[in-house]
């Protein structure tokens, strides 16, 4: 349920790490607004710097709303650092420029809307992996 509302969150014309946000934005006591405003430069890999995706970024955050009250940070860290390597593995980067083969300050043309739906989805499908503990592995972060 995740995915679908925030593919169509994006389709309406959210940024990717904004679709996400408002797809799970109520169940962590997180208005529409507010969260919309707080992806709002996360789109485009940081700003369209094409650096860390949109989506990606969205995972942070939606971990970080999940987990900040029941874990220690550096637990916290464990579960981002997973997360993040998971999203590479299925997708083969979590870098905007190659997951769009985009360039720096570039805005994508219609088609885009395909291809980063599928990355929404897939950060999506992360997040509820994590939060119902079927990919969750805190462990030692060494730290």
């Amino acid at each position: 349920m995740h995915a679908e509302n925030a593919v169509k969150n994006f389709i309406s014309g959210a940024n990717c790490c904004q679709a996400i946000m408002s797809a799970y934005a109520q169940e962590y006591d997180l208005d529409l607004k507010t969260s919309q405003k707080l992806a709002a430069g996360f789109g485009g890999g940081i700003g369209l710097s094409r650096n860390v995706c949109g989506a990606v970024n969205a995972i942070v955050m939606v971990l970080g709303l999940k987990f900040f009250d029941t874990v220690d940070k550096f637990e916290l860290y464990k579960i981002i650092q997973n997360a993040l390597a998971e999203f590479e593995k299925r997708a083969g980067s979590i870098n905007c420029a190659r997951l769009t083969n985009s360039t720096y300050g570039e805005r994508l043309p219609p088609q885009h809307k395909q291809t980063c739906s599928k990355y929404i989805k897939l950060a999506c499908d992360i997040c509820d992996e994590f939060i119902g503990g079927d990919n969750f592995d805190g462990g030692d972060t060494g730290e």
